[in-house]
C-alpha cells in the first residue's frame, strides 16, 4: 500500500507553494475545525493540498523516479544515483534464513536514501566493486521505511544493481537531506537509531589517533596503502571519547577527524601536539567539561560491556535559547 506521512505532505506544499510550516498547519487545523474533528491531521492535510491543486501521487507509474518522489510501499523502482557512503557487509541469521546484508548512502539532486541489498549476488560482485562518487542504476527495488521513520530502497533477488551505467549522470547531491536527525532523550536511545541527542559534557578522554589516508580517513594497512587509493602518505586520525549526561541517562560519544577539532575548539596540529601531554589536555578538559552540546549522529550497541554507544556525524554548542525552548513545555 503507498503512503505518504504527514510530514511529507507538508513538506510538499512547501516546496509546490512556498508557504511556511506555521501557515500550512493553520491551514490544516482549520479544515479539522471546519469537519467537526471527524478527520485526522493527515486527512486534513490531504484535502489542504488538494485545494491548493497539488497532486500528491504524480508518478506512480512512472519508469524512473527521483528521491524526493520515492513512497513507502512503492515497487519495481528504477533509479540512478550517486554513491555517498558504503557500509560493511553484515551476516545475519535467524529462525527463517541467513545470509548477507549489505547497505549504502547514495542520492541525486533531489535527496538522498539508504539501500539496503539482500541479493549474494549483487553483494559479491557489484557492492564490493562499488565506491564513493560511483554513478549506480537500479531497477526493481522497493521502498520499506526503517524502525527510524526515513524511506529505504531495498533490493533481492530480482532487483539489479548497474555500476556506472553509460550516458547517465547526476548533478549536484542534494547532500544537505542526507539524515532528517530525530531528537532523543537518552534514556529512549536504542542501537541503530539515527538521532540528534543533546546534554552536558561530564567527562572527556584523552584523544587517541590511527593511521589513516589523507584522502578517505579509512585505516591504512602495514603497507601504508589504502583499498582505495593504493599507497599514500599517512595521516594520524583522531578519535575523542566523551560522556554526555542529559539526566535522563549517560552516554559513551565517539567523535573523529574534524569534530575532535570543533569539540577541542583547536586545529588539527594543536591536537597533534596533545598526545603524551597530560598537562595541556588536562587544560583544555577545563574548558570543556559542564557545556552543553548537540549531537548528531547514530547508536551502536556495544556487545562487550552490553551499553548504546554514539558515533557522531556533527557537533555544536547549544545556546542558551535553545536550552530554554527544550525545557519550555510544548
Amino acid at each position: 500500500m503507498l503512503k505518504l506521512k504527514y510530514e511529507d505532505i507538508i513538506q510538499k506544499i512547501r516546496e509546490e507553494k512556498g508557504l511556511d510550516e506555521q501557515d500550512i498547519a493553520n491551514r490544516i487545523n482549520q479544515k479539522v475545525k471546519q469537519l467537526s474533528n471527524l478527520i485526522s491531521k493527515e486527512g486534513a492535510a490531504h484535502i489542504v493540498a488538494s485545494d491548493l491543486g497539488i497532486k500528491m501521487y504524480p508518478s506512480l507509474f512512472k519508469k524512473r523516479y527521483k528521491v524526493n518522489e520515492l513512497l513507502l510501499g512503492l515497487r519495481s523502482v528504477e533509479i540512478v544515483l550517486k554513491v555517498l557512503q558504503k557500509y560493511e557487509i553484515r551476516e545475519f541469521k535467524n529462525e527463517k534464513r541467513s545470509g548477507k546484508l549489505a547497505s549504502l548512502f547514495a542520492g541525486d539532486e533531489t535527496g538522498t536514501c539508504r539501500l539496503v541489498i539482500w541479493d549474494e549476488k549483487i553483494i559479491d560482485n557489484d557492492f564490493n566493486n562499488a565506491k564513493e562518487g560511483d554513478i549506480i542504476k537500479i531497477a526493481n527495488a522497493y521502498v520499506k521505511e526503517n524502525n527510524n521513520g526515513y524511506k529505504e530502497l531495498h533490493l533481492g533477488g530480482g532487483s539489479s544493481f548497474i555500476l556506472n551505467p553509460e550516458n547517465e549522470t547526476i548533478g549536484e547531491v542534494a547532500v544537505g537531506q542526507k539524515f532528517s536527525y530525530r531528537k532523543k532523550k537518552l534514556d529512549k536511545i536504542e542501537a541503530n537509531d539515527f538521532a540528534e541527542i543533546t546534554g552536558t559534557i561530564v567527562n572527556v578522554f584523552e584523544p587517541r589517533f590511527y593511521v589513516g589516508c589523507p584522502e578517505c580517513y579509512r585505516k591504512l594497512d602495514e603497507k601504508s596503502s589504502c583499498n582505495e587509493h593504493g599507497i599514500v602518505k599517512e595521516k594520524l586520525i583522531p578519535i575523542i571519547n566523551m560522556i554526555l549526561d542529559d539526566g535522563t541517562d549517560s552516554i559513551r560519544v565517539a567523535l573523529f577527524r574534524e569534530n575532535v577539532e570543533k569539540l577541542l575548539n583547536i586545529n588539527y596540529d594543536k591536537i597533534l601536539e596533545l598526545r603524551n601531554n597530560n598537562m595541556a589536555f588536562g587544560e583544555i578538559c577545563g574548558d570543556i567539561l559542564g557545556k552543553q552540546v548537540s549531537v548528531a549522529g547514530k547508536a551502536s550497541k556495544n556487545e562487550m560491556f552490553d551499553t548504546i554507544d554514539f558515533n557522531a556525524s556533527s557537533v555544536r554548542e547549544v545556546t542558551a535559547a535553545e536550552l530554554i525552548d527544550e525545557m519550555m513545555p510544548r
